[in-house]
């Protein structure tokens, strides 16, 4: 009768230390689940509650937490893709910026005077005549345009 009694006990005791769940992230930010706690770190696990249930009911907890680091791992991901489209449109923002005051300093050095001759084909100073000026200003102002434009 005892050794019934003992085994019956070991039996609860071996059952309830199988229901023992642990969850941790690992560098990388992945969630683990084990029946033990990880080796380097058993402080950054999680002791779940778990209890002894029918195997249908466990296969549709196991679903809905799939589900849910499925979702989260979307979430995250169109995080970090809003993120990058921000930045890609705060760097376009500054590149229009940049060009905008190089275009219209350009403008501003035609109408001044400052700039007279250009390069030609072969790498040779060439002085502009007042008709190549005029063009050359008028293709300045465009740009300038372009640049400045405010995108909408």
């Amino acid at each position: 009768m005892r050794v019934a009694i003992v085994a019956v006990a070991l039996g609860l005791v071996s059952a309830g230390a199988l229901a023992q769940v642990y969850s941790w992230k690992d560098a990388n930010g992945q969630t683990h689940y084990s029946d033990q706690p990880p080796k380097e770190k058993p402080q950054a696990a999680r002791k779940m509650e778990t209890r002894v249930s029918d195997p249908a009911e466990a296969e549709a907890l196991r679903k809905a937490q799939a589900e849910r680091e499925l979702d989260g791992r979307k979430k995250d991901k169109q995080s970090q893709e809003a993120a990058s489209q921000q930045s890609k449109a705060k760097q376009e923002e500054e590149d229009r910026k940049k060009g905008c005051t190089k275009a219209q300093a350009y403008v501003k050095a035609l109408e001044s005077g400052q700039i007279s001759s250009t390069i030609d084909d072969q790498g040779k100073t060439v002085t502009m005549s007042k008709e190549m000026l005029a063009k050359e200003l008028v293709d300045a102002r465009q740009s300038a345009d372009s640049w400045c434009k405010k995108e909408k």
